[in-house]
């Protein structure tokens, strides 16, 4: 899926900002979970997953990991630019988002995935506004 890639547009935007630490950790993002998307098993795949194989595993893990340390990272800059209103319209967005993202279907998932990679990739603009 390659929908992840979207997380290079808020990184060339951070970059023209002078944000570098944010700019470089969208690019991370965007390349291991593009990575990892193109070697998963096809459709909805967690660690019980038991088609996977150790790899996939463990590009699944690195793909967590760099998106909870984005997410935590994009937080810090909330906080540190005191922006709580744009924080609150990051976590409204987002929760919706996310719920979609943990029960996906088998159905629709590509569909479901694309979009929760589309709305993750407009989310990340926010710290930098």
């Amino acid at each position: 899926m390659l929908s992840s890639a979207l997380f290079l547009l808020p990184a060339l935007y951070a970059f023209s900002l002078g944000e570098i630490v944010f700019g470089t950790l969208a690019v991370i993002t965007a390349g291991i979970s593009t990575w990892y998307h193109l070697v998963k098993p096809e459709g909805p795949h967690w660690w019980s997953d038991k088609k996977a194989t150790s790899y996939q595993n463990l590009m699944l893990s690195l793909d967590t990991l760099v998106a909870i340390i984005f997410v935590l990272y994009s937080v810090y800059i909330f906080y540190i630019k005191d922006f709580p209103n744009t924080f609150f319209i990051a976590v409204i967005f987002f929760i919706p988002l996310f719920i979609q993202f943990l029960i996906p279907t088998k159905k629709y998932y590509e569909l479901q995935h694309t979009l929760w990679h589309v709305g993750a990739a407009c989310l990340a603009f926010l710290p930098l506004l």
